[in-house]
């Protein structure tokens, strides 16, 4: 019931928004702050929470914990909650808000704003904010920071990437690719250079960090079901994106693609050679969502006329919805998502 209600919002969105009704921007805005509600004041949900308690409970009890190996940001957001005696509550309704934003800012890049969302709700709204909270507010942040470059506001892109970071050390995999698509060809070496430099004076000062990631997703067997598929579904975007779509985007935009695109081939492969890395894949993999969700929203531009995009997008949700409801009841890990408990609940 409570995940259908953000459907029912994003779809009143989509409606009054194409037919150009003059309270579009009302459905938007019940749309964003039910996610913030939604997301922010979940209660043990998702397959980590008890992680994310003990993070909490733990985050400011020396100063090694809050500065060494780790995420600096969000261990800084727990910090600050217990200090002001907030809860965990506090700590979540902050991602939430980070989310939502990203996914704000990122959809004006797409082709119509309300095909992101429904590209998003069912998978990065909903399962990957509640179930994994630093890696989805590093995608928003690395989100925020995409918006920022393609407006060429590079010092913002910059600091929102720094931020995404500090929130989750995957993030900083895909520096090198960004780099290169941002500065002039003359300025890789230098920026590769400085990447190195700060890995390695991190090494020392984050061993532990390193070798919990090694140990985990490198040395130990955790495989992830849905990883492949999910990889392949990013592959079948990026035909999509070199076949039609590339020829449509701006070109800054397309320039901005053209690596990232490539990233689901090289993923495909190292599935194939070591499908026992599939998490540490899988994770990356994450980073591909907003590039799809692009690439999805101009597939629609090529609809003929607007009867025939109605019927596409209408389509297209009804997919989703679908795709959502039925992972959601007959998954092998539906009961970390279901049945919602909300903060507020407690409070009724």
């Amino acid at each position: 019931m409570f995940y259908l209600i953000g459907f029912i919002f994003l779809y009143f969105y989509f409606v009054s928004v194409f037919f150009k009704l003059k309270f579009s921007g009302v459905f938007h805005l019940l749309l964003l702050t039910y996610l913030i509600i939604l997301i922010g004041t979940r209660f043990e949900i998702g397959p980590d929470w008890m992680v994310y308690q003990w993070i909490y409970e733990d985050s400011c009890k020396n100063l090694e914990f809050l500065f060494g190996p780790g995420d600096y940001v969000y261990n800084l957001i727990n910090c600050l909650s217990l200090y002001l005696n907030y809860g965990i509550l506090f700590v979540n309704i902050v991602c939430a808000v980070i989310v939502v934003i990203g996914s704000y800012l990122f959809a004006k890049l797409c082709y119509k704003p309300y095909i992101f969302y429904i590209s998003a709700l069912p998978y990065y709204l909903y399962i990957v904010s509640m179930g994994y909270t630093r890696q989805s507010v590093a995608i928003s942040l690395f989100m925020i920071a995409n918006y920022y470059f393609l407006n060429r506001k590079f010092h913002q892109g910059f600091f929102s990437f720094l931020v995404g970071v500090g929130v989750h050390k995957t993030l900083f995999f895909v520096f090198i690719p960004l780099m290169t698509r941002i500065f002039k060809v003359r300025y890789t070496f230098f920026i590769i250079t400085l990447l190195l430099l700060f890995v390695i004076l991190f090494v020392d000062f984050q061993t532990s960090y390193f070798e919990y990631l090694k140990l985990n997703y490198l040395d130990g067997d955790m495989s992830s079901s849905g990883a492949f598929s999910r990889t392949l579904f990013s592959l079948i975007c990026t035909f999509a994106y070199f076949y039609k779509v590339k020829r449509i985007l701006n070109k800054n935009i397309s320039n901005f693609f053209d690596l990232f695109a490539i990233l689901p081939i090289v993923y495909i492969l190292f599935l194939t050679l070591w499908p026992e890395q599939s998490t540490a894949i899988d994770r990356l993999g994450l980073y591909q969502l907003p590039f799809n969700f692009i690439i999805i929203s101009y597939i629609f531009s090529f609809a003929k006329n607007k009867i025939s995009l109605f019927n596409y997008i209408n389509l297209y949700f009804v997919i989703n919805l679908f795709y959502f409801f039925t992972w959601l009841y007959i998954s092998n890990f539906r009961d970390a998502w279901y049945p919602y408990k909300s903060f507020l609940f407690e409070l009724l």
